[in-house]
């Protein structure tokens, strides 16, 4: 009896050794698992960096093209108001010279 005591005792011990071990295997598995989405989740934070480095410097380039046309913008006004004024002045310049011929025709007639 004490050989079969002693038997059924390594028998409970092989048996709690192999679930010991399944749990074990099973833990490594899930850790596996885990950095491997851990490294999935990695790659992805790197894609996102990539895309919103890539939207700034959209952005950047947006602003700067706004900028630039603001400022094109604002010379054009300029020398569009000063087109406006020599017209005004060449128009002043035609009256002035139509009131001096009509003023000398005046004298002839």
């Amino acid at each position: 009896e004490f050989q079969t005591r002693a038997e059924q005792m390594e028998a409970q011990a092989n048996i709690h050794a192999d679930r010991s071990a399944g749990m074990a295997r099973k833990h490594h598995e899930d850790l596996l698992e885990k950095d491997e989405e851990i490294q999935r989740l990695k790659l992805r934070l790197e894609e996102i960096k990539r895309d919103e480095h890539e939207i700034e410097n959209k952005l950047h380039e947006t602003k700067m093209m706004r900028i630039d046309m603001e400022r094109e913008n604002r010379v054009f006004l300029v020398k569009e108001e000063k087109y406006r004024e020599d017209l005004l002045e060449q128009k002043s310049v035609l009256k002035d010279k139509d009131t001096i011929i009509a003023t000398l025709e005046g004298e002839v007639n």
